[in-house]
This record gives C-alpha cells, sequence and structure tokens, in this order.
C-alpha cells in the first residue's frame, strides 16, 4: 500500500488476537486508507505489526496523548 496524502489515516488502539487475524490484514487490503499508528502495551507487538505493515507511529498506552 503506497502512501498518498489523500488516503485516510487511521490508528489502531490494541493488539491483540483480534486486531492481527482480522482488523490489520482488512485495512491493508485497502487502496485508500493507511494505518497511520499502532497502540499497545506491548513493544514486541508494537515493534513486530509495526514493521510488518510498514506504520511508523508506534506508541505505548502511556503516549496515547501524544499520538492524539
Amino acid at each position: 500500500m503506497g502512501r498518498s496524502s489523500s488516503n485516510l489515516r487511521i490508528a489502531v488502539v490494541g493488539l491483540g488476537h483480534f486486531a492481527q487475524a482480522a482488523v490489520l490484514p482488512a485495512i491493508a487490503q485497502l487502496e485508500d486508507v493507511e494505518i497511520g499508528a499502532l497502540v499497545s502495551g506491548s513493544r514486541h507487538k508494537l515493534d513486530e505489526l509495526g514493521k510488518l505493515y510498514d506504520v511508523r507511529g508506534r506508541f505505548p498506552y502511556d503516549r496515547l496523548d501524544e499520538l492524539l
């Protein structure tokens, strides 16, 4: 998925099973939607899924205000 200023950018908050099995793969299939940020309490999930989906914005829950 290419990055474009016309894409809708969203953040996925919570990277549990449902997000990994359904939400992230579904969003990745959309041409006009970009995952702009991930939020999780797990640094491992942030790093792994951030690399997999090419997401630069990776935030722990205690930095959620910074994202918003």
